[in-house]
């Protein structure tokens, strides 16, 4: 209880942490997060807050939402 459940995830950069450097905003991700275990994370949200390192941009063109999103944990 009180917290978000969800691991993969895919979407789109809108915000980063003062020391990101690799993605930038607009930048189409995909990554993974440990859902279930704390209040602010998880994928089944709108917006998901993740390491950087846990993060990868998903090469334009490539692949969708929901194909990215399966590769977290493939």
């Amino acid at each position: 209880p009180g917290t978000v459940l969800g691991c993969d995830w895919s979407g789109n950069v809108v915000k980063l942490g003062q020391n990101v450097t690799s993605v930038k905003v607009g930048d189409h991700v995909a990554g993974f997060v440990m859902g279930g275990m704390f209040p602010d994370g998880g994928a089944f949200a709108e917006y998901v807050k993740t390491p950087a390192e846990l993060t990868w941009v998903v090469p334009p063109g490539t692949l969708s939402h929901e194909e990215a999103a399966t590769m977290g944990c493939a």
